[in-house]
């Protein structure tokens, strides 16, 4: 458990040192996370899936929409597993494509779920590094050993 407490750590101290002058940045936060979620979808298609490579390879035929559902379908990630991360999909595509963009109270509220502070305290931020935090918890395993590859 030590060793997969220090891979923790390590994975993610790029992620917040390249974020950390951007907190405040509600579109760069759901960028971020998105992009580091998609990262460790990659990973978990290639281990389980025969094709795995050649999925990851071919994002106009297997987005992450379809990655997810796989997923999903396999029995690698639960249904609320699957929920939370098409919504991050979805709040994703508002923050590339729309001009104006915030995340909704509604939303932070639950990615946030869990966390000890008060849901009115709760950052854009905060709840976004909650998403990774629990997918990476519930696949550490996996993910642990596979990570570093992606890099």
């Amino acid at each position: 458990m030590a060793k997969q407490t220090t891979k923790l750590r390590e994975s993610f101290a790029e992620y917040i040192d390249e974020v950390q002058p951007h907190l405040d940045s509600e579109r760069l936060m759901v960028i971020a996370a998105s992009t580091y979620v998609e990262i460790m979808v990659a990973a978990l298609i290639e281990h389980h899936c025969k094709h795995g490579k050649k999925i990851n390879e071919d994002s106009r035929v297997y987005p992450l929409a379809t990655k997810l559902m796989l997923l999903n379908e396999l029995g690698i990630i639960g249904d609320a597993e699957y929920r939370t991360l098409d919504r991050l999909r979805r709040i994703r595509n508002n923050a590339a494509h729309e001009v104006s963009f915030t995340v909704d109270k509604a939303d932070v509220k639950y990615f946030a779920t869990g966390l000890k502070k008060s849901p009115d305290e709760v950052t854009v931020s905060d709840a976004m590094l909650a998403v990774i935090i629990h997918f990476w918890a519930n696949h550490v395993e996996t993910l642990g050993t596979l990570l570093p590859k992606y890099k």
